[in-house]
């Protein structure tokens, strides 16, 4: 699905979910893939979340793969979940990238985190 005028509602995909340079969207996003590239206000739970150079997003992501591009701006919480979906316990970060003048101009991150076994026994 690719938004590139306003959309305000809940959008449920097991594809990709791309909100173009000209697109908003406004409520939560449940899919395998979100690519911004224009606005994005709300959560999002997918496998893989891109915010792409132009991107400006807030709220609460959760996803395995995370990737920022230098000239995105990401106001909220993100969540690490590992591949089977879970949420891990890693600490939950919450971010201004626009205020960070240091962001590498040519750095893409992505993160995978893992719980630990003797975490989990815990």
């Amino acid at each position: 699905m690719h938004i590139d005028g306003q959309f305000n509602g809940d959008i449920h995909s097991s594809n990709t979910v791309e909100i173009g340079k000209h697109g908003t969207l406004q409520g939560e996003v449940k899919a395998q893939k979100l690519v911004v590239a224009g606005k994005f206000l709300g959560n999002a739970e997918c496998e893989t979340i891109e915010l792409m150079d132009g991107g400006n997003t807030k709220g609460k992501l959760t996803a395995a793969n995370l990737a920022v591009d230098y000239n995105s701006s990401f106001q909220g919480e993100s969540i690490l979940k590992n591949p089977n979906g879970a949420a891990t316990n890693a600490p939950k970060a919450a971010v201004d990238l626009a205020k960070i003048s240091t962001f590498s101009a040519a750095a893409t991150a992505t993160t995978t985190t893992t719980p630990r076994a003797e975490e989990d026994a815990a």
